[in-house]
């Protein structure tokens, strides 16, 4: 699911609040009822709303950064 919500993501450009308030007329056009609709729309901005606690957080420097990017892109 996540990796849907990612390429979503990177191929429109889109922020967490567009891709919840455009569900609406993608299942609107799909034939979906309002009260399903809303209900997706809820379980969504759930889920993109999760935030990791500061303390899970590692900074790291521009040559990690780096390294991080080239080993993210050859998987």
């Amino acid at each position: 699911m996540a990796e849907a919500f990612t390429e979503q993501i990177e191929e429109e450009q889109r922020c967490h609040w567009h891709i919840v308030h455009d569900m609406y007329h993608a299942m609107h056009h799909d034939g979906a009822k309002l009260d399903t609709i809303k209900e997706v729309q809820k379980g969504l901005a759930g889920v993109l709303a999760i935030e990791l606690p500061e303390e899970n957080f590692e900074k790291v420097g521009e040559i990690e950064k780096d390294e991080i990017e080239e080993r993210m892109e050859g998987v």
